[in-house]
C-alpha cells in the first residue's frame, strides 16, 4: 500500500487504500458478503490501532463527514494482504 486514508461517515468509517499495482487508482475495502458497500468500523480507535499494527505507514489521511461510494463501484477490494 502506498495511501491509507480513513473516510468518516455518519455511520462509521472506511478504509480507502492506493495499491503499488493500481498507480493512482483508490480502493475501499468491502466485505466478501455484501462487495457493493465498504466496509464499516464504528470505533475509529480500534480502527487506528489495528492499522498500525498491521499497515504501519508513515501518513494516514482522514477525511471527515463523507458519504458512502456509490453502490456497485469498481472502486472496491475485498480483502488486504501484507505487502500489497
Amino acid at each position: 500500500m502506498t495511501k491509507i486514508t480513513i473516510a468518516e461517515t455518519s455511520e462509521g468509517f472506511y478504509l480507502i487504500v492506493r495499491l503499488k499495482w493500481a498507480d493512482q487508482k483508490d480502493w475501499y475495502l468491502c466485505t466478501r458478503r455484501d462487495r457493493t458497500q465498504p466496509r464499516l468500523f464504528k470505533d475509529l480507535n480500534r480502527l487506528n490501532e489495528h492499522l498500525k499494527e498491521a499497515y504501519p505507514t508513515e501518513s494516514l489521511e482522514l477525511l471527515r463527514n463523507q458519504g458512502l461510494p456509490e453502490p456497485g463501484s469498481d472502486k472496491r477490494i475485498s480483502q488486504l494482504g501484507k505487502g500489497e
